[in-house]
């Protein structure tokens, strides 16, 4: 495969092929030369590079994107947790009388929780 520049200044794309053809007396009677164009073959190979290439960003910016998603799930999981049961917490203090128990159950749940997590 070799690059040639025609005379209007464009690349070209060729296979260059030569064959001996055997004469008498071990000369060549004549060298046969093949030049095939394949610059259109050329320009398809980099279009499907560059398809090839722009699919994998693709992929990556949507495996990315999951991931994203995945951390976001499970960072907001306990956080709900957490936000549930320090309202569940402040609602037991305002009874009146307030009651210490609940209050100190769901503040020890939010401390196992967090707990769990960290490990």
């Amino acid at each position: 495969m070799k690059r040639y520049l025609r005379k209007d200044g464009e690349p070209i794309w060729v296979n260059v092929s030569a064959s001996l053809v055997p004469g008498t007396e071990g000369v060549p009677q004549f060298i046969l030369g093949i030049v095939e164009n394949i610059t259109e073959r050329k320009k398809a190979e980099e279009a499907l590079s560059l398809a090839q290439a722009e699919l994998a960003h693709v992929s990556r910016v949507m495996t990315m994107g999951e991931l994203t998603a995945s951390i976001a799930h499970e960072v907001n999981q306990p956080l709900a947790a957490i936000m549930t049961n320090g309202d569940a917490c402040l609602n037991w203090l305002k009874r009146t009388p307030p009651d210490l128990e609940k209050a100190r159950a769901a503040v020890e749940h939010i401390i196992l929780a967090e707990s769990a997590e960290a490990r």
